[in-house]
């Protein structure tokens, strides 16, 4: 992997984490090497989505009220 694709991992990673959005073609087109692992950040940002929508806390358990 690339020093700067590695930064972009990285950073999609933490965009997740946070709730925040990905730009998810930008990624794969600017580094179609790493194609497959983008796809994958994008799925668990779904994931991670839904989780939220129905208050599921990251643990697993439901968020406090």
């Amino acid at each position: 992997m690339k020093p700067d694709g590695r930064e972009n991992v990285l950073n999609a990673i933490e965009a997740v984490c946070d709730g925040r959005g990905v730009d998810w073609e930008s990624e794969k087109f600017t580094h179609p090497d790493l194609s497959d692992t983008f796809e994958t950040l994008r799925v668990l940002e779904e994931i991670a989505q839904v989780h939220r929508q129905m208050g599921v806390a990251p643990g697993g358990g439901a968020e406090p009220t």
